[in-house]
């Protein structure tokens, strides 16, 4: 368990904070492209406890600036999208898509001279894989985080942005436990790999084979490598090497025939997230249509978007007749709405204090103690793992292997193709 400190050093995110000052130096998801138009309406982002708007311009563009106007304050999430620029709609103060004030109309003299006088906080946005970034801390930005989906055409990646009731860290801890998937997700594992081919038949056999995996952590240069190893077989193991990208990405190992799959949480504050789900192939085009391919089967859509649609007042939809019935283990609609429903279930901010944790627990342990010592770095102006330059981001995926007992994990998952 945490002290009551430590909880709170991890998990708050907001101005003046250690972890919000920590999270600042890194790159953030903040919208997904096909959700900004040319000249359409700016959108309000919350991220790590402050406010900002994004807009697109006509030329294609992408700006993020404070949702305050310079001028009184008013929100430029209202403003007009007029060509290069917005034009907050309380006095008219016009902004171009590079930060400048290049019209104030309520000023009667030398508007052009007052207008260049005006500072505008703008902030380093960058547009990949079918996501927009943005870097809202101060100085340079650190090396953009150019995972492989960023590299891909846009039709083989498939992105889902889902809002959690929940802290950040709720989020990044669910998906480096590779133990949950035997129990939680026992049920829903028949319907999450509709195409049932051999790889998806085997890795169903294999969670179930062994409910308590042994684990191995290692740290890298830009996070640690969970390897969550259960034995199928008298001298055969089976190993999910789950990766972890400070801040808080996490690359799913899949069955060698699916989509690879991320997921980044981006902290909205200290009780909310979105988590960004980044299906992508390197091979193919995702199969958007029939949704049958790997994590597409368990997931529902409105247009690229999650609908949410369950909460703590309906128990997260959960269907207690299913549990009676003895036909599934969590009443719960797919993978999906089991991670939801755990990581919104333990509060807005987990009271870590009051655990009692066991050997598979190891992944969450050594993430926090991660954590913790990133925070420490950056407070005694240390290197902080993830920063460190040179960071091979279009190299990491998650990976699973079958290999013999006596062998190293680390050779198995080498010798995974991409």
């Amino acid at each position: 368990m945490l002290t009551q400190a430590e909880n709170e050093l991890l998990t708050r995110v907001g101005p003046g904070t250690p972890m919000g000052a920590l999270l600042r130096r890194f790159w953030f998801p903040v919208c997904a492209s096909v959700n900004l138009a040319p000249a359409g309406a700016p959108r309000r982002i919350r991220l790590l406890g402050e406010r900002f708007v994004l807009f697109r311009a006509d030329d294609g563009r992408v700006a993020l600036f404070d949702e305050g106007c310079p001028h009184r304050r008013a929100s430029l999430a209202l403003a007009r999208n007029e060509g290069c620029a917005i034009r907050c709609i309380f006095h008219g103060w016009k902004i171009d898509v590079e930060g400048k004030v290049v019209d104030v109309p309520s000023e009667p003299l030398d508007r052009e001279r007052f207008g260049a006088k005006v500072k505008v906080r703008k902030f380093p946005v960058r547009e990949a894989g079918g996501l927009i970034f943005a870097f809202v801390g101060e100085g340079e930005p650190p090396q953009f985080p150019d995972f492989p989906f960023t590299h891909l055409p846009l039709d083989h990646v498939s992105i889902l942005e889902i809002p959690v009731r929940a802290n950040w860290l709720q989020g990044v801890e669910g998906q480096l436990d590779s133990s949950h998937v035997s129990i939680l997700h026992q049920s829903s594992l028949n319907t999450s790999f509709i195409r049932q081919t051999p790889a998806t038949l085997e890795t169903k056999e294999y969670f179930l084979a062994d409910r308590a995996p042994r684990y191995e952590v290692e740290f890298t240069d830009y996070g640690l490598q969970a390897a969550a190893i259960r034995r199928v077989g008298a001298e055969t193991l089976f190993v999910r090497v789950t990766e972890f990208c400070l801040p808080s990405w996490t690359c799913i190992p899949n069955p060698t025939d699916d989509d690879f799959l991320m997921i980044g949480q981006m902290p909205v504050d200290d009780t909310h997230t979105v988590q960004w789900y980044v299906m992508h192939n390197p091979h193919h085009p995702i199969d958007r249509e029939g949704r049958a391919h790997g994590f597409q089967s368990m997931l529902d859509y409105d247009g690229e978007s999650f609908a949410r649609v369950a909460d703590e007042a309906n128990l997260w939809t959960q269907d207690r007749s299913l549990i009676e019935a003895g036909s599934h283990w969590s009443g719960l609609k797919n993978i999906l709405y089991e991670d939801l429903a755990i990581m919104e279930s333990q509060g807005p901010i987990a009271d870590r204090t009051r655990e009692y944790l066991g050997r598979s627990d190891a992944a969450v342990t050594r993430v926090r103690r991660l954590l913790l010592d990133a925070v420490r770095d950056a407070q005694n102006g240390r290197t902080v793992r993830g920063l460190r330059p040179g960071i091979e981001y279009r190299e990491i995926y998650g990976r699973q292997a079958v290999y013999r007992e006596g062998e190293d994990w680390r050779g198995a998952i080498k010798a995974v193709r991409v």
